[in-house]
């Protein structure tokens, strides 16, 4: 999950407590607005790769703009 500041890692603080254990193949990046967009993007690209188990990956982002670009 991309989002804003710790976003993210409350999202999956509250999916593991919900599940009982950790969801399998996440990752959680914040953002801030000092934060460089061509940076960001490769950091995403490689979290991408280190999840990638060969079957489709969702990746969730706030940003709108960022989410754009990683996908185009």
């Amino acid at each position: 999950m991309v989002t804003h500041g710790s976003i993210g890692e409350s999202l999956l603080a509250s999916a593991k407590q919900i599940l009982n254990s950790e969801p399998p193949l996440t990752a959680t990046l914040g953002v801030s607005r000092s934060d460089d967009p061509e940076d960001l993007i490769l950091r995403v690209k490689r979290l991408l790769k280190q999840l990638d188990a060969g079957s489709p990956c969702c990746c969730a982002c706030s940003p709108a703009a960022m989410a754009r670009r990683i996908y185009h």
